[in-house]
């Protein structure tokens, strides 16, 4: 009787002990989408069930999706079934973190430096995923670090077939300076029974004072697919604090230098590419940024410009915006311009947009938020004719406690006089904290598609037409 007794006492401590060390959290999403578009069914449902462990040192993580159906862009429309249940384990990793030393294993989203060499990252708004499946170690000990990653990424041409990543990233950091290295080998499928080998070396170097601060990271890369490529890449940025004025300055050339596992600095305010027809081949540009904060208004400007060696394929970006607090209100004024070329094909485009919002505190914890832009564009497509259009926008957010309501109206017609012509994009979103940790957000209309930015956040969207209803809940 006593030995059970004492059975009893070790099982009961053993279980207060686990517990007291073990943390649960978690969320649930749940997501209702009725789409009107003729090419497409007309209703789909979603979930996505993330959980994470948490005892002493050790951490265990798991994201898990159901789809009825999932929806695929690139799927004919007979080949979608609304009964067809889809399911994937989205992420999948088990952690272990000591002092100095840490190994993680299953899904690895982690980049080398800025990601000019590596990024491996998942972006659902971009249906962009490449990371990795896994392992990785870190070291630290006092002002050195290392990683080391060894994983698969399906191929992007051949999702059914993976290709495999080796790295290793180091950096040394003292009082005013941080310098650092890796090494890659990367094995892409290109046929069936044929593979290509690429390693990439890079170093990196920031400097950091009071007045200023300097980053410089130079990498090379050799490719080995029948024949021996040659590449490189730059990327450089500064910034100087005078006052009130901060002046930065960047820098980029590629050449050779794109693969599937690397991210590469767009450098504009746009954040678009040089190239909307073909993978990066080599590219060169610069940007430069001025900020003024001062007592009277804030200014910000900024201007890019980016080609190719044969300058064949050109873009610029011009970007000026001023926020002025008015009282308790905020207004804002902005205008941007861009430009592309393409003489290849004869393709160029420009953009014109002036903006301006305003952000008005009312009584009672209730805000509106009010925003109007109206772009012009000229676009040239095969030699052919110029064609003009405008596309204005209006924008209405209104803030209560826990609420949020978005009302977003967009249009596009040649000019204002033909406004009867025109198409136009409608669209409502409801924010709302239902109850502790447990949010909806609901969308009504019609989405153009692009940059959209609603309460405060900013995100690229697919066009859309139809209801979405989304349920998020966290514990």
């Amino acid at each position: 009787m006593i030995k059970k007794i004492i059975m009893l006492i070790i099982l009961v401590s053993s279980l207060t002990i686990l517990t007291a060390d073990l943390y649960i959290s978690g969320f649930n999403q749940a997501e209702f989408i009725h789409r009107t578009a003729e090419d497409s069914l007309k209703n789909y449902f979603e979930n996505e069930l993330g959980l994470v462990v948490d005892y002493n040192n050790l951490s265990f993580g798991i994201t898990f999706n159901a789809y009825l159906p999932k929806y695929d862009d690139d799927a004919p429309l007979d080949e979608l079934r609304s009964s067809d249940l889809a399911y994937e384990w989205d992420e999948r990793y088990l952690t272990y973190n000591a002092d100095n030393i840490g190994l993680k294993v299953g899904t690895l989203s982690e980049s080398f430096g800025t990601g000019m060499t590596f990024r491996a990252y998942e972006n659902e708004d971009l249906d962009h995923d490449n990371r990795l499946e896994g392992a990785m170690t870190t070291f630290q000990y006092d002002r050195f670090k290392s990683k080391a990653i060894y994983g698969v990424s399906a191929n992007s041409n051949n999702p059914e077939n993976d290709d495999t990543f080796a790295g290793a990233e180091f950096s040394l950091s003292h009082d005013y300076l941080t310098w650092g290295g890796s090494a890659i080998q990367i094995r892409e499928m290109m046929t069936t029974t044929s593979y290509s080998n690429r390693q990439v070396y890079s170093s990196n170097l920031n400097l950091f004072f009071d007045f200023m601060d300097i980053y410089g990271e130079y990498a090379y890369t050799e490719l080995e697919q029948g024949i021996r490529k040659y590449g490189h890449g730059i990327y450089a940025n500064s910034n100087f604090y005078l006052g009130s004025f901060t002046f930065s300055a960047y820098y980029k050339k590629f050449k050779n230098f794109n693969y599937s596992l690397n991210d590469l600095p767009t450098l504009n305010h746009a954040d678009d590419i040089l190239y909307e027809d073909k993978p990066v081949q080599d590219e060169e540009g610069g940007m430069g940024e001025l900020t003024w904060d001062n007592a009277f208004a804030r200014l910000f400007g900024s201007y890019a410009e980016a080609w190719s060696s044969d300058y064949n394929y050109r873009l610029s970006n011009g970007f000026i915006e001023t926020s002025k607090e008015l009282g308790d209100n905020l207004l804002t004024l902005s205008y941007e311009h861009f430009e592309r070329k393409n003489r290849d094909d004869g393709h160029w485009s420009k953009e014109f947009t002036p903006t301006a919002s305003i952000d008005i505190p009312l009584e009672n914890n209730l805000s509106l938020y009010l925003k109007g832009a109206y772009t012009m564009n000229e676009e040239q497509h095969n030699f052919g004719d110029t064609e003009n259009f405008v596309e204005p926008l209006l924008q209405t957010d209104l803030m209560y406690q826990n609420y949020a309501l978005s009302l977003v109206a967009e249009a596009q017609m040649e000019d204002l006089s033909s406004i009867s012509d025109a198409e136009y994009w409608v669209g409502a979103t409801l924010s709302a904290s239902l109850v502790d940790n447990t949010s909806l957000n609901l969308f009504v209309g019609k989405q153009k598609g692009g940059k959209l930015c609603q309460n405060g956040t900013c995100k690229e969207v697919k066009p859309f037409e139809g209801v979405k209803i989304e349920i998020t809940t966290k514990f």
